[in-house]
């Protein structure tokens, strides 16, 4: 018998972590988790109780044994009720069950059917076959298991047994805020708009001519990009002010404002006040001014 591979060692898709794709928290009661969330997650709740703030939810009660899908480029906070422990399934890819269901297969599916659409954050029971997969993952990273690629075919079975345990109508009140008339545009301009700082960019980088892309973009977004882009921008900027991760000058150069006194004038613009102030002042969870940031970017363009 040959020798067997020291995963340690030897592995070429070795993580000295295994965190890219899969997380896992214990939190005790009042505990905070706050963050912007640069792919979609699935977040499993396995015991306790939390609440969850994202887009126009506040503050939405997520009950053991259910888990709820957090879209890509999302500031969020989770606030832990009493002790808990989640499971963060992190989707770095497309949204693809199977060959024969893929996340467009969805929205066609809406589309056509009578579909009640609610406004209320969608949970799903977490069925024992996908408890099962979840102990087995839990189990290698106990093992320390640390190879990326693993973990990644790992997501991808995951994504494969939700299609198979779930009806199609829970996947679509489910993933209903990754579904649009053209999904795969939309999936790729969220997973890939926080690497551009221009609508050329952008477009280049999803091998469009810009042209192309302001015309496919404003049919699947309803604005123009330049707009949206800008609007994501400030949103952005905000929640990175409340976070208090970073200083203003990290802030500046991560965002490409070319001077302190540009990124202030743009906060003035766009969130009514001075960074100083947004960080000073007001709860995360309910001060994220989307309304006040599309009425400010009306106004000037």
């Amino acid at each position: 018998m040959g020798e067997l591979c020291n995963l340690n060692n030897d592995c070429l898709f070795k993580e000295e972590e295994c965190n890219s794709h899969i997380e896992s928290y214990t939190m005790n009661q009042h505990d905070i988790i706050n963050n912007i969330s640069l792919d979609n997650q699935l977040i499993f709740l396995l015991k306790g109780k939390v609440t969850l703030s994202f887009a126009n939810h506040i503050d939405t009660e997520i009950s053991e044994n259910t888990f709820v899908y957090l879209p890509v480029e999302q500031y969020y906070l989770i606030k832990a009720s009493e002790t808990s422990t989640l499971f963060v399934i992190h989707v770095k890819e497309q949204i693809s069950f199977c060959n024969r269901l893929s996340i467009e297969d969805l929205a066609r599916y809406i589309e056509s059917e009578d579909y009640a659409c609610t406004n209320e954050l969608y949970s799903l029971e977490i069925s024992p076959e996908i408890k099962s997969h979840i102990k087995f993952i839990q189990t290698c990273i106990e093992k320390d298991i640390c190879c990326s690629m693993f973990y990644k075919n790992k997501v991808k079975e995951l994504l494969f047994l939700l299609c198979i345990f779930y009806s199609r109508e829970e996947l679509c009140s489910f993933f209903r805020d990754a579904l649009s008339p053209d999904s795969k545009f939309h999936s790729e301009v969220m997973r890939n708009s926080h690497k551009c700082k221009s609508v050329a960019e952008l477009a280049q980088l999803l091998n469009y001519s810009v042209s192309g892309f302001e015309k496919h973009f404003k049919r699947t977004f309803g604005i123009s990009p330049y707009k949206w882009m800008l609007q994501n921008k400030a949103e952005k900027v905000y929640c990175e002010i409340r976070l208090k991760k970073r200083n203003f000058k990290e802030i500046c150069d991560e965002y490409g404002f070319s001077s302190i006194s540009h990124f202030t004038n743009f906060c003035k613009t766009f969130l009514g006040t001075t960074p100083s102030n947004i960080r000073k002042y007001g709860e995360v969870a309910t001060a994220r001014p989307e309304k006040q940031i599309s009425q400010s970017i009306d106004k000037v363009y």
